[in-house]
């Protein structure tokens, strides 16, 4: 018998060792050999352990029966259960009476009495559980760390994140930007102001660690482009942050306009002029308009809003007004006439609300108010294109009010 656990002992340690040799040889494979194929491997090195712990199964039991140990009582008892029984210990009560073991220790006798079977059903549970655990985080590596979770979750929050800030006035840039002139702009502008540029530029724009905003002097120049990119950008080498990470370009448009708004007001221990005296060029307005708030309501005009709209005309519109605006069913987009008025507020309105009578779809219920947004300046990019094979005028020629 002696020989025979040697001989078990062996064949373990050549299992283990050809487990880690299968595993060394998936490890280094793992750039040439497909991911069934590992798979196939792992079975076969689980198939092998399996077979060896039969074996030793098999091995115990012929022991036993060479020794007579199954004609005790307790061993009777135990081969007369079912596989059931045996394996989750399932059970009726009535039935303790037949599980005594005839053993007698001062006259006490004893219940062959396991756990409940929850208990077992939870404990083979937890076993499984194990093993598949086991094997998909250290066996195959399917399975993502917690890093990799964790990393994996900040990229959703990041793409999130810049979702949020397209949606809220992503298509405002220093190339774009405009001074806002309503109250609740500016009142946006100073609470922002307030919580992170009071610091260093002090109350109401007067200047201490940081310049004077309320003259007209300026290191990097004045006017809502220049101020804009200097709170997106930051001034690196002078200490100034870099807003853009913090800060929606519409904030920055806001705290931008509330600075604006400072110029002239000469509050009290203001800090002396730095800089050069900032002068507008001729002709240069960087005050929204009526038109400007009309077309950031209506309209995004930027370049990829416009790209972006042209994608959803080309899925939707294209099939009535034809390619590039052309008109087919649909009238001609890209002259001055237009049945139901021109500019961005109408044409906005109209593929919003649809024209019924007409047969032209609502598109409001379809498309979120930024795609509506973004369609509308793409057909509003199309005037004057002149397609070829373009639909002829229909409707008035739209002019805009003075």
């Amino acid at each position: 018998m002696k020989i025979m656990k040697n001989k078990i002992a062996l064949a373990v340690i050549a299992m283990l060792a050809s487990g880690n040799v299968f595993a060394q040889e998936a490890e280094a494979a793992q750039g040439g050999l497909s991911e069934p194929l590992l798979w196939i491997i792992y079975f076969v090195v689980a198939l092998l352990f399996l077979v060896t712990y039969l074996l030793y199964k098999v091995t115990v039991s012929l022991k036993k029966y060479t020794k007579g140990a199954y004609e005790t009582d307790e061993q009777k008892m135990y081969d007369s259960r079912s596989t059931w029984e045996k394996i989750f210990q399932v059970k009726p009560v009535g039935t303790d009476k037949d599980t005594i073991i005839n053993e007698a220790h001062d006259g006490i006798y004893e219940l062959d009495n396991p756990p409940p079977p929850w208990f077992m059903f939870l404990f083979y549970g937890t076993v499984l559980f194990a093993l598949i655990y086991f094997v998909r985080y250290s066996v195959t590596g399917s399975g993502p760390t917690q890093e990799e979770e964790y990393l994996a979750e900040m990229e959703v929050v990041e793409g999130e994140k810049s979702a949020s800030l397209e949606s809220e006035g992503a298509s405002v840039d220093e190339n774009s930007v405009v001074a806002l002139t309503d109250a609740s702009a500016i009142d946006a502008g100073k609470k922002i102001y307030v919580q992170n540029c009071k610091v260093c530029h002090a109350d109401g724009g007067a200047g201490s660690v940081g310049p004077n905003l309320t003259d007209k002097f300026w290191k990097h120049g004045g006017g809502a482009k220049n101020i804009f990119k200097a709170v997106k950008y930051g001034i690196v080498e002078k200490g100034m942050t870099a807003w853009q990470d913090n800060l929606t370009p519409e904030m920055m448009q806001q705290v931008t306009s509330y600075i604006i708004s400072l110029e002239g007001t000469n509050p009290a221990n203001a800090k002396g002029p730095e800089g050069d005296e900032w002068i507008p060029t001729e002709g240069e307005d960087e005050t929204a308009t009526e038109e400007d708030a009309e077309a950031a309501t209506y309209a995004l005009t930027e370049a990829s809003d416009i790209d972006a709209g042209k994608k959803i005309y080309v899925q939707n519109c294209k099939v009535c007004h034809g390619k590039g605006g052309a008109g087919t069913v649909g009238p001609n987009l890209t002259d001055e006439f237009w049945k139901h008025g021109g500019g961005a507020e109408n044409v906005h309105n109209v593929i919003k609300e649809g024209v019924l009578d007409k047969g032209m779809t609502a598109w409001g219920e379809n498309l979120t108010p930024e795609q509506l947004q973004q369609v509308t300046g793409y057909v509003l990019s199309l005037e004057g294109t002149n397609p070829e094979g373009a639909k002829a005028a229909e409707g008035e020629k739209w002019a805009p009010a003075d």
